[in-house]
């Protein structure tokens, strides 16, 4: 990746993608990819459910406006090399509790996470996400970061108010994720083992 090929993706010369699972089985960040396959879906209702979700967790996690203006991504982000599995972990236990895994007993419109796995499997590096800020859809007003005043509905009124956001967004290191996960995952406590009676043979009831 260079900045030439930025550039063209920012121009809208060209479409920039990447995956997010290193080859270390660690990432960068985690997001969530929510969409009105049907049309009978709520992907803002279920966007806001995770991003609460995560909030109570004490993780901001920041939404954007998918490629077709249909959906969201929904993104929470790393400053280290992440195991992929704890961030992993920490969007299905949210997403389990919000009720919008699949299985549940409405439609709901999650419909992956990026990465879409906890490791490397052979030479499957996973799936492939679309970079944001490509010009073709940032011009119309999608995938670029959507403002919390105004819940999420719409873009930042000016650049500067955007850019000034981007560099505010939090960013987590794999030791505060495993205080969350140890949480929200207690450790199971080892059952005891009891040694079973022995009854004197000259006990027994014949």
């Amino acid at each position: 990746l260079t900045d030439e090929l930025l550039q063209k993706h920012f121009r809208g010369e060209t479409i920039l993608g990447l995956y997010p699972l290193l080859k270390n089985s660690c990432c960068y960040f985690i997001a969530a990819d929510f969409d009105n396959h049907t049309g009978n879906e709520s992907p803002y209702d279920d966007m806001l459910l995770y991003v609460n979700g995560l909030k109570e967790l004490g993780i901001d996690a920041y939404p954007l406006k998918s490629r077709s203006g249909n959906g969201y991504h929904v993104y929470f982000f790393f400053n280290e090399q992440v195991h992929a599995k704890k961030g992993r972990d920490i969007a299905n236990h949210v997403l389990k509790q919000a009720g919008l895994l699949i299985g549940t007993s409405h439609q709901r419109s999650f419909d992956k996470l990026f990465p879409a796995q906890d490791d490397i499997s052979g030479l499957k590096l996973g799936n492939l996400i679309a970079l944001p800020y490509q010009k073709d859809a940032a011009e119309k007003r999608f995938t670029r970061f959507l403002s919390p005043e105004k819940e999420f509905v719409d873009i930042f009124d000016t650049t500067e108010e955007e850019l000034q956001f981007m560099a505010r967004i939090n960013k987590y290191d794999g030791s505060y994720l495993t205080g969350i996960l140890e949480k929200i995952q207690p450790a199971t406590q080892p059952s005891k083992f009891v040694l079973p009676e022995i009854i004197p043979s000259g006990s027994r009831h014949n």
